[in-house]
């Protein structure tokens, strides 16, 4: 800040001068407050403009090495369109699982995807023996071993490979559990 030397004239009044000199300061005072403000306006728009860019990936999108493998096209993603095969629903199952701490029950409502009409009808004339399968399955489980999602896929496969031994073809594509309640 620069140093101010005042001159005293003869005649004048000190506090007259002062009184100046206070002008001029509260006069310079209201310019560094705007600097002020406008220093944080800028700063808070490009903080914002750089968080806005990082957000859409433009900057700090995960270390690649070169800016052209950043800009990546569209890909539209098709999936093999699945055959229509045919299902054979099954009656609800209520089973006692294999549990000896506590007396549990699965409820389970299970549809067979066959990979064709000529297995649906096979599968259809042999439901009393593809019943007693599963009833037979189902009720050698414990809770433990059909509550996660790996041990329902599991349950799936074997349901498969059981009926598939029952049917004598590997007719049997997908087991589907349309209800599946465990109490």
């Amino acid at each position: 800040m620069p140093t101010k030397i005042t001159i005293q004239q003869p005649g004048s009044n000190m506090a007259e001068v002062e009184e100046l000199e206070n002008e001029e300061i509260e006069e310079a005072k209201p310019s560094s407050k705007k600097f002020i403000f406008i220093g944080v306006g800028v700063f808070v728009l490009i903080v914002g403009v750089l968080g806005a860019l990082f957000a859409l990936g433009v900057i700090g999108g995960g270390g690649e090495s070169n800016s052209d493998e950043a800009q990546t096209a569209e890909v539209e993603i098709k999936l093999p369109e699945k055959e229509d095969r045919p299902t054979v629903p099954l009656e609800e199952f209520v089973v006692n699982l294999a549990d000896v701490e506590q007396a549990r029950y699965l409820k389970a409502k299970v549809e067979l995807e066959v990979a064709n009409e000529e297995v649906k009808v096979t599968c259809e004339g042999n439901l009393p023996a593809i019943r007693n399968s599963l009833v037979e399955l189902l009720s050698s489980k414990t809770f433990s071993q059909i509550r996660d999602i790996r041990e329902k896929t599991r349950l799936r496969q074997e349901i498969i490979v059981r009926l598939n031994e029952i049917l004598g073809t590997n007719g049997i594509t997908q087991v589907y559990f349309t209800d599946f309640i465990i109490q």
